[in-house]
């Protein structure tokens, strides 16, 4: 089966002004970074979509707020990336300078590979990049 959904961060196509659209392997990354970058109560009509990750990463210092951090995008996933599954092991948080770098290996359950996602915060201003 294949999924398609619209790319991010650029929806349109500024050459031809067509939507842009992703499918498999980087539909499903993108979702999940969208979904990781979201706060719970962010997107109209589905508050409870996102994940902590944004709030914790403000308290982020120690083994603790990491492995908090890890199960809130463990439980964002299954809740809302059904195509994907993700174990803690495979979540690397590592904090350097004002960045909060996350790295996830997932699996794919459309096509059964393992793809990976980085996740970059900036902690000091709240401002994401992709």
């Amino acid at each position: 089966m294949k999924f398609t959904t619209f790319a991010f961060p650029t929806m349109i196509d500024r050459i031809n002004g067509k939507t842009r659209l992703s499918t498999d392997e980087k539909s499903v990354n993108e979702c999940l970074g969208i979904l990781l970058r979201t706060r719970p109560g962010e997107l109209m009509g589905e508050p409870g979509y996102g994940c902590n990750l944004i709030n914790r990463i403000y308290q982020y210092n120690g083994v603790i707020l990491a492995d908090l951090c890890k199960e809130d995008i463990m439980e964002a996933a299954s809740i809302w990336e059904k195509r994907c599954t993700i174990n803690k092991d495979d979540i690397q948080i590592i904090r350097k300078d004002r960045y909060v770098y996350i790295y996830i290996l997932y699996t794919n359950l459309i096509t059964g590979t393992i793809e990976e996602l980085e996740v970059n915060l900036d902690y000091t201003t709240d401002t994401t990049y992709y």
